[in-house]
């Protein structure tokens, strides 16, 4: 949605879905850097790893509208 976003020159919902994705890594990614919802699953590697391009990609996004997700730090 946000890579349409982008395409479509809609810089408020690429910034409103950067938001969101901070909200969901307060609880998606632990200190250590597991993801205890993509590891209760059965293919837990390959929800690790989708999780991880998810969020890669949404900050890729998301630093063309000014918004810094490579930095953040959870609670």
């Amino acid at each position: 949605m946000a890579g349409i976003a982008w395409y479509l020159d809609k810089k408020d919902v690429v910034s409103a879905m950067a938001a969101l994705q901070r909200t969901e890594l307060n609880h998606q990614i632990q200190d250590d850097g597991a993801q205890p919802e993509a590891l209760s699953r059965t293919r837990s590697f390959h929800y690790s790893y989708f999780n991880l391009q998810a969020i890669t990609n949404m900050a890729i996004l998301a630093d063309k509208v000014g918004e810094d997700l490579w930095r953040y730090r959870t609670p």
